[in-house]
């Protein structure tokens, strides 16, 4: 624990701790846990408690828990005089399988992907989401062939209950969806991803750029 961010003449440590995937941090400021009738340390622990109770078993979502937090913390909201931020955040569940394959910047690889992504998800028993993920791994690997640069490379995993797809490939440049004329034949791709994907993205990489899209 340190001083706020912002003040003059402090000098800050650094520590490292690992988390472990799929855990919540909770970050929030003091104005959750001090007052001026309680002990710090017993409000630390009522905090903990809490939050142990909520995101150790079924977890809500982290709109419900953060409510619930804040019920319980500070029920005298309205009477309340110091600010109070909270912010749960929550990090991808580890990968139950996964599987990778490298493909050449050629129109054919857009073929050959779909086949590596319908047979991976068939040995994994996620025939559910075949033809939405066939379609819109060819969106994103027709992109890379057309405006990327080679190798590219396809990955998948599945959590149990999610499944993410990513092509990444060696251009910097980073996809946007855009608004297609009507006579155009191409430009639409990336609005398909983006409505039938539950979440998609691009993101720079050392070696260019990786654009990810996840079906629930």
């Amino acid at each position: 624990m340190n001083a706020p961010l912002g003040v003059g003449d402090v000098l800050y440590e650094q520590s490292t701790s690992p988390v472990p995937p799929g855990a919540t941090l909770v970050l929030y400021t003091d104005g959750l846990i001090e007052t001026p009738d309680c002990d710090i340390e017993d409000r630390i622990r009522q905090l903990t408690s809490t939050c142990g109770s909520l995101l150790t078993t079924r977890t809500p979502s982290l709109d419900t828990a953060a409510d619930r937090i804040l019920s319980t913390l500070r029920p005298d909201a309205e009477g309340h005089d110091d600010d109070v931020t909270l912010l749960l955040v929550q990090l991808p569940a580890a990968p139950l399988a996964s599987a990778t394959t490298a493909l050449p910047a050629r129109p054919e690889s857009v073929h050959e992907g779909r086949s590596f992504l319908a047979k991976t998800l068939a040995a994994w028993g996620c025939q559910e989401k075949t033809d939405d993920a066939r379609l819109l791994v060819s969106e994103l690997l027709t992109n890379a062939v057309q405006h990327g640069r080679g190798p590219i490379t396809l990955h998948v995993c599945r959590t149990a209950a999610e499944l993410t797809v990513e092509v990444s490939d060696g251009s910097c440049h980073l996809p946007e969806p855009r608004r297609a004329e009507e006579d155009e034949e191409s430009g639409r791709g990336l609005n398909l991803v983006r409505m039938l994907a539950d979440s998609w993205g691009a993101r720079p990489t050392d070696e260019g750029k990786r654009t990810w899209f996840t079906l629930r």
